[in-house]
């Protein structure tokens, strides 16, 4: 499986068989089209105005938008309904947690959580094999909130997003407060990288990647 991060909670997966999903798409990167991408799945957790755009899409392509069970020929996707914030989405709307089950693996993206998560959720999402958690406060979690939701769902690797970084223009405060209390952190040169079920375990707990220059 290939993982790519594109930018804030923007990723492609690539399974083994060439599938992808692409998670998030941000109006300023797909502003035109998303041929060059061309996703089986395209799966978005926040519909904030003027954020995430409805793309283009082939009809072939399956969107997912709402919380639910969704299985595929390749993968089963499960969406739970959360908040991007602490009052009940009274400030910033509501969030949708997605868990990826593909190639043998479980993937968890937490697209714009901005609460904490109660038991019964954590129940269901289960053992994590890849968590996507955002880290860099002001509308989502905080670098400290997200390393103890982090702790609680305890997955082999942790990637986080929604940081400040050269190319995000959005309101985040840098991944520090994050990395700082995560240990065996990897950092990785590029925007992406390979792993299966076979070579998890040899990757470093926390995995930083390079966002991407350019679609």
């Amino acid at each position: 499986m290939d993982i790519t991060w594109l930018c804030n909670s923007t990723f492609l997966i690539k399974n083994s068989m060439g599938k992808r999903i692409l998670i998030d798409p941000l109006n300023r990167l797909f502003s035109h089209n998303i041929d060059n991408i061309k996703p089986n799945i395209i799966t978005i957790s926040n519909f904030s105005p003027g954020v995430f755009t409805m793309p283009n899409i082939d009809p072939s392509t399956t969107l997912i938008t709402s919380s639910g069970e969704y299985v595929t020929d390749f993968c089963k996707i499960i969406g739970y309904d959360t908040f991007s914030d602490h009052f009940k989405g009274a400030k910033r709307g509501n969030n949708i947690i997605y868990v990826y089950e593909i190639d043998n693996l479980r993937l968890c993206h937490l697209g714009y959580l901005g609460e904490d998560l109660s038991d019964d959720i954590l129940k269901k999402i289960g053992e994590i094999d890849i968590l996507f958690i955002p880290v860099g406060g002001h509308i989502n979690l905080n670098g400290i909130e997200a390393f103890n939701l982090y702790k609680k769902i305890n997955p082999k690797i942790v990637i986080p997003m929604n940081y400040k970084h050269s190319l995000s223009s959005f309101l985040f405060s840098g991944p520090q407060d994050f990395l700082l209390l995560t240990r065996n952190s990897y950092k990785i040169k590029t925007d992406s990288f390979n792993i299966s079920k076979d070579t998890i375990l040899q990757t470093g707990s926390s995995v930083v990647l390079k966002p991407i220059k350019a679609i």
